[in-house]
């Protein structure tokens, strides 16, 4: 589901968290706790139908609402979600010797246009920090929480 290492539309972060595997997917899997740890999110997340949610987030001073519709759940402690009809969130976690390794995708849906490309790679950068920030913030929440 991932695309070719290096694409200018798969952006990628990974981290070691150090928590049980268990306790760090439950965290992702369960949608609508996302805002007790996710700072850009404005409000707890609503579900409006089966395995789909709306949310508020900021970026700046820019607030936008998204759509979230859940692709897949498990049960290797994988997790992948469609957001706003254009791009793909992969989340998945692994055993590692110090706790539980994470690693989340966004890749873009459909073919761009020749001129969304030529500034593809400079947003790719942008949303790979935005995803490490993600990332850092479920590891504070982890580490924060009484599992």
């Amino acid at each position: 589901m991932t695309a070719p290492q290096g694409s200018a539309d798969v952006a990628e972060a990974q981290r070691i968290i150090h928590a049980d595997v268990a306790d760090v997917y439950n965290a992702i899997d369960r949608v609508e706790q996302w805002s007790a740890w996710m700072t850009s999110l404005t409000a707890p997340m609503s579900e409006v139908g089966h395995q789909a949610y709306e949310f508020s987030s900021t970026q700046g001073a820019t607030t936008r609402r998204h759509r979230m519709v859940i692709r897949a759940q498990g049960p290797v402690h994988s997790f992948v979600a469609e957001l706003d009809g254009q791009c793909v969130l992969d989340f998945r976690c692994t055993p590692h010797v110090p706790g539980t390794s994470v690693k989340i995708s966004s890749r873009q849906l459909g073919k761009r246009k020749w001129r969304e490309r030529i500034s593809a790679r400079r947003r790719t950068e942008r949303c790979s920090t935005a995803l490490e920030s993600v990332l850092d913030q479920l590891a504070v929440h982890l580490e924060n929480t009484d599992r």
